[in-house]
């Protein structure tokens, strides 16, 4: 059997070759993570892609959540598995642009500072928890798409309409109506969101934002 595995890899290998020659581009070992480059042939480079790529917030789907969400009609559900994929892809680029802009894109994730108490880190989880205090929770944004677009729990969002209750939920903590015991790290105070539905980006809705006191804007543009 070894031989076998051994000539099964090979066959393989040499498959992978061949397709290779027919490709209109030349495969490498590139990688681009979030605008910085890393060739992972080289083992150090691999290894600093794979330390970046760790540090990574990653939010999925999830059962058995502790606060149920409600539908009309009064069923309770405790999963968002199945229909939750683009609130989760949401909360997963917001945590990456709080990241970012509290500790910066060199940042890497550190057990024993990141969960200290206090830290930045913590803040930035804090904000995506599946409970309703939480500002960008699972409960935030399935409240803000009944609201805003009709959608009960378990209905599929799909890009446009997770940047409608984005954009909505912090315009909520911006006016300070966000309700519900809502509970928003200091940094979110700073932070304002807009979301251009048609694809155009305009500078002078942005600059407005800066022009109300914002020290950083989140635009969200759709098609």
């Amino acid at each position: 059997w070894p031989l076998a595995g051994v000539s099964v890899r090979a066959m393989l290998r040499r498959l992978v070759d061949e397709v290779f020659k027919w490709l209109p581009w030349t495969p490498t070992m590139q990688v681009a993570l979030l605008s910085v480059d890393y060739d992972t042939a080289d083992e150090t480079q691999r290894a600093q892609f794979l330390e970046d790529f760790r540090s990574r917030i990653q939010l999925t789907y999830r059962s058995g959540i502790s606060t149920p969400l409600s539908l009309e009609g009064g069923k309770e559900i405790t999963s968002d598995s199945g229909w939750g994929c683009m609130l989760r892809v949401t909360q997963m680029m917001l945590a990456q642009c709080f990241v970012s802009l509290t500790l910066g894109r060199a940042w890497r994730y550190q057990a024993a500072r990141d969960l200290a108490e206090g830290s930045a880190y913590k803040e930035i989880i804090s904000c995506f928890l599946d409970v309703p205090k939480a500002p960008f929770s699972l409960h935030k944004l399935v409240h803000g798409g009944q609201r805003l677009l009709g959608k009960e729990p378990s209905a599929w969002f799909g890009p446009t309409s997770a940047a409608r209750v984005v954009g909505h939920l912090c315009d909520s903590l911006a006016k300070g109506d966000a309700g519900d015991g809502t509970e928003a790290p200091s940094f979110l105070k700073g932070v304002a969101c807009v979301a251009f539905e048609d694809g155009a980006i305009f500078k002078s809705l942005v600059l407005e934002k800066f022009g109300q006191g914002a020290g950083a804007r989140l635009p969200l543009g759709c098609r």
